[in-house]
C-alpha cells in the first residue's frame, strides 16, 4: 500500500513524503536502520503496527515505527477520564510510537521535529486503509536519563509524568526496572478527547473499539483473597443442585458488579471472558490481578460441571424421609376387609 503525503517544510527544508513500508523487503530494510543507528534496536510489535518512512525530496531522511498502546497507564486514565472497563474496550484507538529514527546522515537541527509533523498528519489516513479505522490519540516513551524528549515537546506532544519503572515481560506479565520513563501524548484532532469518551464512537473509530476482554479488576490482590475466603465461609442453602460451587458463584457475581455488569446476563458474559487453569497446589501467588481470576474455574459456571464419577448415595435418613409414609397399624384383632367390587353391567352389543 502507498499511501504518501507531501508538505512543504520551509525554505530549509525540502518536500517530505510519508509512505508506509508494507513490503517485506522495506520492512527488513527498516529493521537493518533500526539494529544500525538506534540505540535500543529494532522492535517486534504484537497487534496492529506500522512503519512510516519519511523521505525528504525523495531521500528517506527517517522512520517512525507505530504498535499497540500500552495496556494501563494511571497518568493516560487520568488525563482521558477512563475508567477501566473504557480502557479495554478503546485502547485500540490509542497508538505507540514505539521506535523515531532520524537517519544519522540527515541530521541536523529541526528535522526531528519536521518529521514528527509530517508523519502525524499521514497517520490517521494510513491506518484507517491499513485497519479499517482511525486512531484518536498518539503516545510514546523516552527514557530521561538519555533523552530529553525535545522533539517531542516542539511537534506539540504533553508530557503526562513518569511511569512507575516497569518493563513488560511474558512471565510475571510486568518487572519493575528501575527506570521510569517520561509518557508524553497528543491529540490527532481537536476533539480527540470527547470523540474517546463519547457513549458511542464515530464511524471512522467504531472498527477500533473492542469487546474489553483484559480489563483489569478494580480490586487489588491484598483484597481479592479475603473476599475469597469471606465467601467460602457463606453456608450453602440449597439442599440439591449443588453442582456449582456456591463461593465461585458469588465470586463472580461480586467481581461482575464491581466490574460494572448491571444485569445477571452482563455477569455471565463478562464471566466468560475469563480464563481458567488448574489452581497450583503449591507455589507463589500470580503477580498481576487478572490471574488471580484464574485460579477461581469461572467458565464451568454458564454449564453444568459432568459428574467424575458414580453417583454417590445418600444417606439412609434421607431415603427413609422421602418414602411414602406407612399407614398406622390396626388394632389387633380386626383384619382389613377387601370391599367386593361392583359387577360391571352387562351390555348388549346389539343396542346401539
Amino acid at each position: 500500500m502507498k499511501l504518501p503525503t507531501d508538505c512543504s517544510a520551509g525554505p530549509e527544508f525540502g518536500t517530505f513524503t510519508v509512505t508506509v513500508a508494507d513490503e517485506a523487503a522495506q520492512r527488513l530494510e527498516a529493521a537493518s536502520w533500526l539494529e544500525a543507528e538506534h540505540f535500543l534496536g529494532s522492535f517486534k510489535p504484537v497487534g496492529h503496527s506500522a512503519i512510516q518512512i519519511i523521505r525528504e525530496d525523495g531521500e528517506a531522511v527517517a522512520l517512525m515505527q507505530w504498535a499497540a498502546s500500552a495496556y494501563h497507564l494511571k497518568d493516560r486514565e487520568a488525563y482521558l477520564g477512563w475508567d477501566p472497563l473504557t480502557c479495554a474496550k478503546r485502547r485500540n484507538l490509542i497508538v505507540n510510537n514505539v521506535r523515531f529514527l532520524v537517519r544519522e546522515a540527515a541530521r541536523r537541527p529541526n528535522l526531528a521535529s519536521k518529521c514528527l509533523a509530517a508523519a502525524l498528519r499521514a497517520l490517521p489516513a494510513q491506518w484507517h486503509q491499513r485497519f479499517g479505522y482511525e486512531p484518536l490519540f498518539v503516545e510514546t516513551f523516552t527514557d530521561p536519563e538519555s533523552h530529553a524528549g525535545t522533539c517531542y515537546k516542539a511537534a506539540g506532544w504533553t508530557p503526562l509524568g513518569l511511569t512507575d519503572g516497569n518493563s513488560r515481560q511474558r512471565v510475571e506479565f510486568y518487572v519493575p526496572n528501575e527506570r521510569p520513563k517520561k509518557l508524553w501524548i497528543k491529540p490527532l484532532r481537536d476533539d480527540a478527547r470527547q470523540r474517546l469518551c463519547a457513549p458511542e464512537l464515530a464511524p471512522e473509530h467504531a472498527a477500533g473499539e473492542s469487546a474489553g476482554k483484559g480489563a483489569p479488576l478494580p480490586v487489588t490482590l491484598k483484597t481479592l483473597r479475603p473476599l475469597a475466603a469471606a465467601l467460602r465461609a457463606v453456608p450453602d442453602p440449597r439442599r440439591r443442585n449443588r453442582f456449582h460451587p456456591l463461593p465461585a458463584m458469588l465470586c463472580c457475581l461480586c467481581l461482575g458488579l464491581l466490574c460494572g455488569a448491571e444485569n445477571l446476563n452482563a455477569i455471565l458474559r463478562a464471566a466468560a471472558k475469563l480464563e481458567s487453569g488448574p489452581a497450583p497446589a503449591t507455589g507463589p501467588a500470580p503477580a498481576h490481578p487478572r490471574r488471580a481470576l484464574h485460579h477461581c474455574h469461572l467458565r464451568n459456571l454458564p454449564h453444568p460441571a459432568p459428574r467424575s464419577g458414580p453417583r454417590r448415595p445418600r444417606p439412609r435418613a434421607q431415603r427413609m424421609a422421602r418414602r411414602t409414609p406407612r399407614q398406622p397399624a390396626r388394632a389387633s384383632g380386626h383384619r382389613r376387609q377387601n370391599h367386593p367390587q361392583k359387577p360391571r353391567a352387562h351390555r348388549d352389543p346389539l343396542r346401539h
